[in-house]
């Protein structure tokens, strides 16, 4: 009787928590609403363009911008006003080294690629939903998942493998770091971005794989990769989880065990099978010219390393050996995750967002239970909190402290998981 129960309030648990990130989703939306107007995802030339077209003309041929957004009936303003801001872009601008006029807006890559979230729309439209509801649908379904599999993520992690005990039915550093993470999210993206199910996805495969359920990681992996090409980086995340005690001859020996790393790359393979890209050119040297600059760097880092304490790995590995031992496995995770977000924010303005796409992975590393005091826990939901303050008030600050905020907060975060590790490595010696 009371194993069920206990089995029955943390299934509670598990659907309060999904449900209630959902919720949040909902509110952030109305509250972006109610503050930039009915229709601020198009007050200027962004993403969303891109995504919206597809969901309108997924797999037609493609067609010139102007005729394509004249045809787009999902797009909320009139046509005339769409098509002469389509024609009046900025040319200097950065998408102009990405818009290719004669593709049409559904074909231009690498948006054309990412076909998860404007399918789903295109298939709720079809059932008779609004296309802005089903953009909202999948993005709070987004919020779910991300909530859900970080706080399992966490509670797996934080429960010795040698540990026979019964897992504690809360988990308090779970609990506030999913809470914070969402908080995050909510800040950074919107519903007609395919961020928010993206990561839901990728946390739900970064699961998967730590819980050793291929085929679960291989269905996840495919749609984070077909929602966004990111998760392409979830095929290492799995070598690293299934690589056994550091030997690379482990995955040797057992192809097998391997073999649901290839799913996200084939997935990104196909997306660029199926959908014609007439002119995929990309200008990456101007990108880099244009991108490249202190100011990027600097920002870029700050915000990388505020993600990567997300999880205590990445302050535990800065402590000497003696006091802490972290797997090889943690370490390279970070370092691969933090490597690939250095390299793709050159790329793309929005840097701090880029950082925020490789949380599952740094979620996923181990450590969890040696970060048990409560000065810890602080620590720990620090992190995605300072991101959602970074992110909403740097936009409002000068060029400079705009850029400084970021390791500034990334410093002050670093310090409290500091003083976390040393006062328990204090009271454990």
């Amino acid at each position: 009787m009371i194993r069920r129960l206990y089995r029955y309030s943390s299934t509670a648990l598990l659907i309060g928590l999904f449900l209630g990130a959902s919720v949040i989703g909902v509110m952030s939306e109305i509250y972006r609403l109610e503050s930039k107007g009915a229709n601020y995802s198009l007050t200027t030339w962004n993403d969303a363009y891109y995504y919206r077209s597809m969901a309108s003309d997924l797999w037609s041929k493609p067609r010139s911008i102007g005729h394509d957004l004249e045809a787009a009936h999902l797009f909320p303003l009139s046509p005339a006003v769409e098509v002469q801001r389509a024609r009046n872009y900025d040319a200097s601008s950065i998408h102009a080294m990405y818009l290719h006029e004669e593709n049409g807006l559904a074909h231009q890559g690498p948006y054309a690629f990412r076909i998860l979230l404007p399918s789903v729309v295109a298939l709720l439209h079809g059932i008779g939903m609004s296309a802005n509801v089903g953009f909202l649908v999948v993005y709070c379904l987004g919020f779910g998942l991300l909530a859900l599999f970080s706080y399992r993520t966490i509670c797996a992690a934080e429960v010795s493998a040698q540990t026979k005990s019964r897992k504690p039915f809360l988990s308090r550093t779970g609990l506030c770091v999913s809470t914070g993470l969402i908080m995050a999210v909510a800040a950074t993206t919107s519903p007609s971005y395919p961020d928010s199910i993206y990561l839901g996805l990728s946390m739900l495969a970064v699961w998967a794989a730590i819980s050793r359920k291929a085929a679960v990681f291989v269905i996840a992996a495919t749609s984070a990769v077909l929602a966004r090409e990111t998760g392409a980086i979830l095929g290492l995340f799995w070598l690293l989880s299934v690589w056994d005690k550091g030997q690379f001859k482990s995955l040797l020996k057992s192809p097998r065990a391997a073999a649901p790393a290839v799913a996200p790359l084939l997935a990104f393979l196909v997306s660029r099978g199926i959908v014609m890209v007439p002119d995929n050119r990309v200008h990456y040297e101007e990108l880099f010219q244009a991108l490249f600059s202190w100011r990027t760097l600097t920002l870029g880092l700050g915000a990388i390393l505020l993600v990567c304490l997300f999880a205590p790995a990445t302050t535990l590995s800065l402590l000497p050996s003696k006091q802490c031992h972290i797997d090889i496995r943690d370490a390279l995770i970070i370092a691969c995750a933090a490597g690939y977000v250095l390299l793709t924010m050159l790329l793309s303005t929005n840097t701090s967002r880029m950082a925020l796409l490789v949380a599952p992975l740094i979620i996923g590393t181990g450590a969890w239970k040696l970060a048990k005091s409560i000065l810890w826990v602080i620590g720990l939901t620090a992190a995605p909190l300072a991101y959602l303050f970074c992110e909403q008030v740097s936009p409002q600050m000068g060029s400079v402290g705009k850029v400084l905020m970021w390791p500034i907060a990334a410093g002050i975060v670093l310090t409290i998981q500091l003083i976390a590790a040393q006062r328990e490595s204090r009271e454990t010696s």
